[in-house]
């Protein structure tokens, strides 16, 4: 906006002002020079030495839209598929299955690809071309890094490990570059914040710390992702009530700002633009399956409400859950005696219950991850 002044053409100042009501932040910027493409720029607005105007979405710089809107993918969510990997029968098999349904029809997970090996209690990331998964147990704990694409179906590949041998039920959050997990269990429960590139394949490096709760609280955390901004962890074992969140841009250790309304471990979490969200789950202390979904704003450091329902108490889900721009989808879980396959999801847009819209392609799924695209 430095740039227009009274002979400015009407018009090409209306559609900046547009686009400036999108981002976060407004910047002059000379692009003689390299564009920045580090996640601190998502949401940026630059200025060509011509006038033309850009915006950087986390992956590229792109012009405004003829309206003088600019298309962001600001949203942690798909805006096609989802995706569900690996898990846990009961009384204890494990799959190497990679299961996925559209978001555009509520209807059952078809079978598109494998695993390494078979896992459950692993964690999910996502670039925009793949799904990645981390961790988990596989006869026994791993501490592999596989990922695989969304663009065909075809079997994931080993391309790195975690920092430490043996890590299961990390939460899990996604800057545009990188795939982060949080706390978990090796077996002795950490605090560890990793994060490995989603744009080379490599090994995880430890950028910061959990914030202290007790010596059993950081794993079976539910994770959020605050896209570009934040990463976060909610509740964990024994106890935990804990709302915390970490920097994208920096490495450092996690903050605790704010309480779920119950101390929760092995829910599942989810994200839309906005707010992040904790489902079901095993109730500390006491052992009660939950039903309940509650959210938190990213905005600030508020405490969770309890917004609805899931279709039935349930826990032994997954720290990370598929979510389209619109809804967040739960799968699977433990709604005792025996494990589920259902596939359910609510709406980001109004507070309310989830409702079965199809299911897994087995009939018991415990500890198994989400992803989308």
């Amino acid at each position: 906006m430095d740039g227009t002044d009274s002979s400015s053409n009407l018009t090409d100042v209306l559609r900046l002002a547009n686009a400036a009501d999108d981002f976060t932040s407004t910047v002059s910027y000379d692009s003689s020079g390299l564009m920045p493409t580090d996640s601190a720029f998502i949401g940026t607005l630059a200025r060509d030495n011509d006038g033309t105007v850009y915006a950087y979405d986390g992956s590229t710089w792109s012009r405004p839209n003829k309206d003088g809107s600019i298309t962001l993918p600001r949203s942690f969510g798909g805006t096609s598929t989802a995706y569900a990997m690996g898990g846990l029968n009961f009384p204890g098999t494990q799959f190497d299955t990679i299961q996925s349904w559209p978001f555009a029809a509520d209807v059952d997970a078809t079978d598109i690809a494998n695993l390494t090996s078979g896992t459950y209690g692993s964690t999910s990331t996502q670039s925009a071309t793949h799904g990645y998964n981390s961790g988990g147990y596989r006869n026994p704990w791993s501490n592999i890094i596989e990922k695989f694409s969304f663009a065909d179906n075809t079997d994931a590949t080993d391309v790195g490990d975690l920092t430490v041998a043996q890590t299961a039920y990390q939460s899990g959050s996604s800057s545009p570059t990188h795939g982060y997990t949080a706390g978990g269990l090796n077996p002795s429960t950490r605090r560890s914040i990793e994060k490995y590139s989603h744009s080379s394949d490599g090994n995880a490096t430890s950028v910061g710390n959990l914030a202290t709760y007790d010596t059993g609280s950081h794993r079976g955390a539910a994770g959020a992702t605050d896209f570009g901004v934040k990463g976060y962890s909610s509740g964990g074992h024994s106890a935990n009530n804990q709302i915390q969140h970490y920097p994208f841009a920096s490495d450092a250790d996690a903050t605790d700002a704010a309480d779920l309304t119950v101390q929760r471990e092995y829910a599942t979490g989810s994200s839309s633009s906005t707010h992040g969200y904790s489902s079901g789950g095993e109730i500390n202390p006491g052992g009660t399956d939950a039903n309940n979904i509650e959210k938190f704003p990213f905005a600030t450091d508020t405490n969770s409400t309890d917004v609805g329902d899931l279709t039935a108490a349930k826990d032994h889900l997954n720290q990370t859950g598929a979510c389209s721009t619109t809804h967040g989808y739960v799968h699977g879980g433990y709604p005792h005696p025996t494990a589920s396959n259902v596939i359910e999801k609510f709406s980001f847009t109004t507070d309310g219950n989830s409702s079965d819209v199809g299911d897994l392609i087995g009939t018991q799924y415990r500890y198994t991850p989400g992803t989308h695209v």
